[in-house]
């Protein structure tokens, strides 16, 4: 099983140090997942330790990037670069995943030339990312509840049918794409629009840290309903942390998320997404290595899987499963 990290474009185009810099995070996750368990289980707690106790099959997980595309280091870099970064990552044994961009981008724009424009930086990184083989990628929906609303709700949902479905036909066989949640206050959109794209090879990455935040989930208290309603759709994780006032991709168990009731609920939903881990600095991915660890009770399912047989990639399993 493969756990990813998120890893900027930006960094890998201006720091020649970067592979480095992973590798050296992937040696300190290799370490802290092998360590054994310290810390005493919460009663309260899903004890999730059955998965993994006792079956000499199970390993830890490995380490890959999630690497994060945005438009203006995308547009600046030509596919020879690109080419490459994938024999780098090849050469180093590194598969990957890729973020498409998101910041200045609308993909379901009400003003047509907006539109036009975000549609077209998603194409060039849609054949940037087609370079590097990812086992999946990562797109944000664009939804506004300021402004996709009413009249303009179908609206939203029939442009960003069109841009994602136009997308995804230029690649053929293109690995699963997973939508997550960003601003949206419900999870209804969310579900909507995977629903009208009708594809077994679309789903949802559903982001703690923005339902804390954005969607005000610390203080709505309703984890438990927007896993219920993204359900069948949920694929992957993107686990960080915050106190619910902002975006703060903290280390993992340093803010108020109530990780306990995420891994319960999708637990009891029978769901065993991927997950990507997306702290900010090296001290909060350190906190959350450790956090992960020590309450194996409650992530346990979510951390651990039987190993892949020899041969076989990871992606090439994800992938087999969701073919339509």
């Amino acid at each position: 099983m493969y756990c990813f990290l998120a890893l900027p474009l930006r960094r890998m185009a201006v720091d020649p140090n970067w592979l480095e810099g992973f590798l050296e995070a992937r040696i300190l996750f290799d370490k802290v997942m092998s360590e054994p368990m310290l810390a005493s289980r919460d009663s309260s707690a899903p004890d999730c330790s059955d998965d993994i106790d006792g079956d000499s099959t199970v390993a830890p997980p490995t380490l890959m990037p999630e690497i994060g595309i945005d438009a203006h280091t995308g547009q600046r870099l030509g596919l020879a670069w690109c080419r490459g970064l994938a024999a780098r990552l090849e050469d180093n044994g590194l598969e990957c995943a890729v973020h498409l961009p998101f910041l200045d981008l609308h993909p379901a724009s009400l003003d047509n030339n907006i539109l036009l424009g975000t549609r077209q930086s998603l194409e060039r990184a849609i054949e940037f990312a087609s370079l590097l083989s990812p086992s999946h990628l990562i797109a944000h929906s664009g939804f506004d509840p300021g402004q996709h609303k009413e009249d303009e709700y179908e609206e939203y949902l029939g442009r960003s049918k069109e841009t994602w479905l136009e997308l995804l036909r230029q690649w053929h066989n293109h690995p699963p794409l997973h939508i997550e949640n960003t601003y949206e206050l419900d999870p209804e959109p969310l579900r909507d629009l995977v629903t009208i794209l009708h594809s077994k090879k679309v789903g949802i990455c559903f982001d703690a840290g923005h339902w804390n935040s954005f969607s005000r989930g610390s203080g709505r208290r309703d984890m438990d309903r927007w896993l219920k309603v993204l359900a069948p759709y949920i694929r992957h994780l993107h686990l960080h942390d915050n106190d619910g006032t902002g975006d703060l991709h903290l280390g993992v168990g340093t803010g108020n998320i109530p990780w306990h009731q995420l891994t319960g609920c999708l637990r009891r939903l029978g769901i065993m997404p991927g997950c990507t881990l997306e702290p900010r600095g090296e001290a909060a991915l350190r906190a959350s290595l450790s956090y992960l660890r020590s309450r194996q009770d409650i992530f346990g399912s979510l951390m651990y899987s039987r190993c892949v047989p020899a041969g076989r990639r990871q992606g090439d399993d994800l992938r087999s499963s969701m073919e339509p």
